[in-house]
């Protein structure tokens, strides 16, 4: 709605579908940390609450708001790292079936580590935004997308042996991805996660 209020000139109305946009997302990130009260160890509400932080930043960005923008990306950060790592599931209250989760009970998955890796591409930070993404690809090997993204961070870093190096691996699984048509005939690979 705020795209095509603001493509109309309809700037008051533009600046209101924002502001709507912006307390749906409040209230349902309000909503993920009650149910997060009730079942701490859900993990898909980590990476969801997470999601809407990464929301509420893309939307303080277009208002120039930084230290918001900052903000929302620590928040999601955190919740991917908290469900990465369960640290709530080490809770002894919550571990109610014995099983020492402390020892073997991780959230880790591929999606996870993405997500975590695009999070960090977006911020900046590229040396942590790798790890993210390596340690998707050591769960999902064949995960293009990563990979893409992985390529991506390796280009912006100057590390273009790199870079082909994993295009190469993106042609081998993949050989007719667009993305890599593009890498391979004369252009510039995509310059934010997919």
């Amino acid at each position: 709605m705020f795209d095509d209020y603001r493509s109309k000139g309809q700037n008051a109305e533009a600046l209101q579908a924002l502001q709507q946009t912006r307390e749906d997302w409040a209230k349902a990130l309000e909503y993920f940390h009650h149910y997060h009260d009730i079942d701490p160890v859900f993990e898909p509400n980590y990476s969801r609450e997470a999601w809407v932080h990464m929301q509420l930043a893309e939307l303080a960005a277009m208002q120039g708001n930084t230290a918001e923008v900052q903000f929302h990306y620590d928040q999601a950060e955190a919740a991917y790292n908290e469900s990465l790592h369960a640290v709530v599931c080490d809770v002894p209250e919550n571990d109610v079936m014995r099983e020492h989760w402390e020892r073997n009970h991780r959230h880790w998955s591929a999606e996870m580590f993405e997500n975590l890796g695009n999070t960090r591409f977006v911020r900046g930070h590229l040396p942590e935004a790798v790890k993210a993404y390596r340690m998707s690809l050591w769960i999902d090997k064949t995960n293009t997308r990563v990979l893409k993204n992985l390529a991506s961070v390796y280009g912006r870093m100057g590390r273009q042996q790199d870079a082909l190096q994993i295009w190469l691996q993106i042609r081998s699984l993949n050989p007719q991805d667009p993305d890599l048509q593009r890498v391979f005939h004369g252009n510039t690979p995509p310059t934010r996660p997919s």
